[in-house]
């Protein structure tokens, strides 16, 4: 057929992994003519779990893609001075990311690259990342596909269809980098809506029901963000469930199946979200108090031994630790974190430091740093004795602050109120790991947030929020949304989103961090009837960490409500009064 087309076709088995074979190649072809075209449309897959991929496994498809093209570029410079295109067949999934396709989209980076470096230097050069490719090829030759099915959000597309692009795209001169595929279109009728497995099964690429376990999290099933974000928007807006993406994750095709079967979340959704884990961000106009005092009675007296809360995951003082500080008998102050927003390390929130300094952090924010160790100190001066009331993430500081107390021949008691180390630990790595991304931990505090603020319109602001791409653009279209709601600046929403989400990074990482042992003090441990652990020690591993004795209490609630029980004060009393000075 060629040969009725004037064409004269050569096939040649040449070894272009190897340089000397490219060499060969491109010589063998400037016998037959000036070679003014070099398509490379290789591929090698080895796909697989990051885990299971080998040195040997990358370098094997990395090879006729990444190495290759390498060759096919450095020695066409010399052989080929009539070159009028140099294109490589990427992938979409090279900038999507496809599970089990690390290697692979390594690969088509690389020629992108070397791409990328030809069009600078004004050589020819196109990399056309294709979709899936339905009727030839490597996905045709895999499996008997449907050209109706759909494969991360685009049909496949037919050869005839991509040789038509092809003409418009090598025309195309100002990117070296081009795309071509069919996008699915977006319709959800009711059957489509009644099978939610066969829906995220298209979204992650699996084709056959059989071979996946029905048990298995999504995210061993290979779900990477862009699809979580594809199965968030259809559960909201099909199912009216506003998942974060941590929770879906964490849910089984079996869960998730009951899930949207039931309709009912409380079954399959994890027991602690940050919904529970903030309440409030205090008051703006006190916000900049370090050391704040939150009863001040007339009864109290210089001699009064003086209460010191450290909140927690919010770090400030939010109405509850008013109405708590008020039903105390004793002068009770509150230790606010939100000075150190931008800190990511327990250690330097106390760090211990000579003197005052001024750090000028950004822009916007250009405030003085002291150490939270200094005004403790600053409190306790004349008293021998301390009480420290530690809750959640504030058990941690709490520790590191008795400590140094004690270091300061100071006796004291601590009260621990559903939280430690470890409990903080557990339930912080529910809603992260500590690989997660700051965009990933973004988007959980985003997702908590809404549903705290628009709890009569969570769906439709998830859908405005995650409709932006970047980081700010997500938060600055929540804080747009939600300063009408709320009595603060956007300024200082911001700063409390900030030092949130380093907190839960800290608390994420909490198991690296060495606490020493207590010898001076005595602890208490008030624990919720609820527990959002159950597969933890009784005393919450206190014991064993801090090397002391932990007097246990249980109150009715959960981590957030056990707060707001009167219960709670009668215990904190009854330990402030026990052997008191």
């Amino acid at each position: 057929m060629w040969k009725s087309y004037g064409v004269t076709v050569a096939v040649s088995t040449i070894n272009i992994l190897q340089k000397t074979g490219c060499e060969q190649l491109l010589n063998d072809a400037n016998k037959i003519g000036p070679v003014a075209g070099i398509f490379n449309l290789a591929v090698a897959l080895r796909d697989g779990i990051f885990d299971n991929q080998t040195v040997e496994l990358f370098e094997e498809s990395l090879a006729p893609k990444a190495t290759a093209t390498q060759y096919l570029d450095d020695i066409s410079r010399k052989l080929c001075p009539k070159l009028k295109h140099f294109v490589v067949a990427s992938s979409v999934s090279c900038g999507r990311g496809n599970a089990g396709q690390s290697n692979y989209g390594m690969a088509n980076s690389i020629m992108e690259r070397i791409c990328e470096k030809r069009h600078k230097l004004g050589l020819p050069a196109k990399a056309i990342q294709f979709g899936a490719i339905g009727d030839v090829g490597l996905l045709a030759a895999l499996q008997e596909i449907n050209m109706d099915m759909e494969i991360s959000g685009t049909l496949p597309q037919r050869i005839t269809s991509c040789l038509e692009a092809l003409d418009t795209l090598l025309t195309y001169d100002n990117e070296p980098i081009v795309a071509t595929m069919v996008v699915a279109e977006k319709h959800f009728d009711d059957a489509k809506k009644g099978n939610i497995i066969e829906t995220i099964m298209n979204i992650m690429t699996i084709r056959d029901r059989k071979q996946i376990s029905m048990e298995a999290s999504l995210s061993k099933l290979g779900m990477d963000s862009l699809m979580g974000v594809e199965i968030q928007q259809i559960l909201e807006r099909d199912y009216d469930l506003v998942l974060s993406s941590q929770e879906l994750r964490s849910l089984t095709l079996s869960q998730l199946e009951k899930l949207v079967t039931s309709n009912d979340v409380t079954n399959t959704r994890l027991p602690i979200g940050i919904e529970m884990l903030v309440t409030s961000f205090g008051n703006e106009e006190t916000s900049s108090e370090v050391i704040l005092q939150l009863n001040k009675s007339s009864k109290t007296s210089l001699n009064d031994e003086k209460i010191l809360i450290i909140p927690g995951f919010e770090g400030m003082a939010s109405e509850v630790w008013y109405q708590i500080a008020e039903k105390i008998s004793h002068p009770t102050y509150l230790l606010q974190l939100a000075t150190t927003a931008e800190e990511k390390d327990v250690e330097k929130i106390i760090q211990v430091t000579s003197q005052v300094k001024l750090r000028n952090l950004i822009n916007w924010m250009c405030l003085t740093i002291i150490t939270y160790l200094q005004h403790v100190l600053k409190l306790y001066a004349k008293e021998k004795n301390f009480t420290l009331i530690g809750y959640s993430f504030g058990s941690l500081l709490t520790l590191k602050i008795a400590k140094l107390l004690e270091d300061n021949n100071k006796h004291g008691k601590i009260i621990l109120i559903d939280g430690s180390p470890k409990f903080i630990h557990q339930i912080t790595n529910h809603l992260a790991t500590n690989q997660i991304s700051d965009e990933n931990l973004q988007e959980i505090i985003l997702m908590g947030c809404i549903k705290l603020v628009f709890r009569d319109g969570a769906q439709e602001m998830v859908k405005k929020v995650f409709s932006k791409t970047s980081m700010e653009e997500r938060l600055e279209t929540f804080l747009e949304h939600a300063i009408s709601r709320s009595a603060y600046s956007m300024n200082y929403a911001r700063q409390m989103i900030k030092g949130l989400q380093n907190r839960l990074k800290i608390g994420v990482n909490c198991d690296k961090i060495s606490f020493s042992k207590l010898k001076n003090s005595s602890m208490t441990l008030i624990k919720p009837s609820e527990m959002s652990l159950k597969n933890i020690e009784n005393d919450y591993d206190l014991k064993n960490l801090v090397g002391i004795d932990v007097g246990i209490q249980s109150v009715e609630g959960d981590h957030s409500s056990i707060l707001t029980n009167p219960n709670l004060v009668k215990y904190v009393n009854q330990v402030i009064e026990i052997n008191k000075n």
